[in-house]
């Protein structure tokens, strides 16, 4: 797959409102990391579909930086996806918001393999990830905050 389906897809997702989609949002970094991770992606009338091949996710490089700075969410994309690639993947400029911190916490805690330096997050997937129980921060409880 070529860049050009991955700017479609994002053309013909920017606007449109998507059941999971409040309002416009560029989402050209989140392909990014899919198609870095060996999913094709296809866009359609009902949304946006991502399958990776027998092998499932592969190690990736992506860069997550936006004319707005690094993406939340798309940091957050790939370190999931890199958390079930075998190999190393590197996210770089990525975000360090809390929810990023908390996402690569919750997945340490299950025995990825994470850290962060000037090239930006590492990240040593697995084909397996070990459960856990966790807490939610500020919560002191195992429920989330809205429940």
């Amino acid at each position: 797959m070529t860049t050009g389906p991955l700017r479609a897809a994002s053309r013909w997702l920017y606007g449109r409102s998507l059941p999971v989609c409040c309002c416009p949002r560029l989402i050209d970094r989140h392909l990014a990391a899919m198609h870095a991770a060996g999913a094709e992606v296809i866009a359609s009338g009902t949304g946006l579909r991502a399958v990776c091949g027998p092998r499932g996710v592969k190690a990736f490089t992506v860069d997550v930086d936006t004319p707005y700075g690094p993406s939340l969410g798309a940091t957050v994309t790939a370190v999931l996806l890199a958390a079930r690639a075998t190999g190393t993947s590197l996210i770089t400029h990525p975000s360090i918001e809390p929810e990023v911190t908390e996402t690569a916490r919750f997945l340490a805690e299950r025995g990825v393999l994470i850290h962060f330096d000037d090239q930006g997050l590492h990240v040593i997937g697995s084909d397996w990830i070990g459960g856990a129980s966790s807490r939610w921060p500020g919560t002191g409880s195992r429920r989330p905050p809205w429940s």
